[in-house]
């Protein structure tokens, strides 16, 4: 008889399945429920029959037929460690999962991986947007009004790889207030091997290790994932269902910024917009976002 199989063990395998993305690992686990299967008996299934039956892609069905033993001498370095740094997986079958979440974003990740200080979800939080090529004046203007928010206090929530995102970072750095940081990538490509450092220089200078008692890191990608171009649209709409309060200080119109502040506004959720002496073509979404019912903000009041 085959060993028994937690289930939060088998969700960490399948995402460290190769060629089985997030839409497909809802998918499987839907299904898997649906017909009642327990993990054993899922990976007791004939690979061509797992591959037919689940529509899995060759290498993904022969991965997950190699059984648990197989499977848990490869994966199971990989759970210790997550484990042994107090890292929390999460899917939609979680109590834990965030339902804010669930509720603001249609399509929403699998799994979520989730580092240190899970309380500051409890706490206001707010998001910091800005386009790329954000221009001087628009970072300084973005630092003094996330100043503000973040000494009402409020919970900055925000990426690590982006100009704009570290600007706003270095705010709740600067004052040593909690932030949530959202990645783009693995835990242990954005904080090391034993998630110990900050994941951009500038934090640095004022903390060069990440402290899990005061900040909150959370990641859609697995462990071990490096940072790619098709991780910045869902960081982004993962970033504003998180965020209570989205601020936005210079927008592109038709871009991921101006439609996740539209749909904000169709929920809504606040949403401040930045107001500017001159509207430039560059800031044609400030103005959609205004004219759409927007609150508009202004650093100086």
């Amino acid at each position: 008889m085959a060993a028994e199989v937690p289930w939060h063990r088998f969700v960490l395998w399948l995402n460290l399945t190769p060629k089985l993305g997030s839409q497909g690992i809802e998918g499987l686990l839907r299904k898997i429920a649906q017909e009642g299967l327990s993990p054993e008996e899922f990976l007791a299934i004939p690979v061509e029959e797992k591959s037919r039956r689940y529509k899995l892609l060759p290498e993904a069905a022969a991965a997950l037929s190699r059984g648990a033993a197989v499977i848990q001498s490869e994966y199971g370095p990989v759970e210790d460690r997550l484990r042994g740094h107090g890292v929390e997986w999460v899917t939609h079958a979680d109590a834990s999962y965030p339902q804010r979440i669930v509720q603001r974003l249609v399509t929403t990740p699998s799994i979520l991986y989730f580092y240190g200080n899970r309380s500051l979800l409890d706490r206001e939080t707010f998001a910091a947007f800005s386009s790329r090529g954000t221009s001087r004046q628009g970072f300084d203007r973005m630092e003094r009004v996330v100043e503000k928010w973040v000494l009402k206090p409020s919970v900055l929530v925000g990426g690590h790889s982006t100009p704009s995102y570290q600007r706003a970072a270095v705010v709740p750095l600067r004052w040593g207030t909690p932030r949530i940081m959202v990645l783009d990538c693995g835990m242990f490509t954005a904080l090391s091997d034993d998630l110990s450092t900050e994941p951009f220089k500038t934090a640095r200078l004022w903390r060069y290790n990440f402290d899990p008692k005061t900040d909150l890191v959370i990641s859609f990608c697995r462990p071990k994932d490096l940072p790619l171009g098709i991780h910045n649209k869902p960081r982004d709409w993962l970033i504003s269902a998180i965020a209570d309060d989205l601020l936005f200080i210079e927008v592109r119109t038709g871009g991921v910024m101006e439609s996740i502040g539209l749909a904000a506004l169709s929920q809504g959720r606040d949403v401040w917009v930045m107001e500017w002496p001159q509207y430039t073509d560059r800031l044609q979404g400030n103005v959609r976002l205004l004219t759409s019912g927007a609150i508009p903000l202004n650093e100086k009041e």
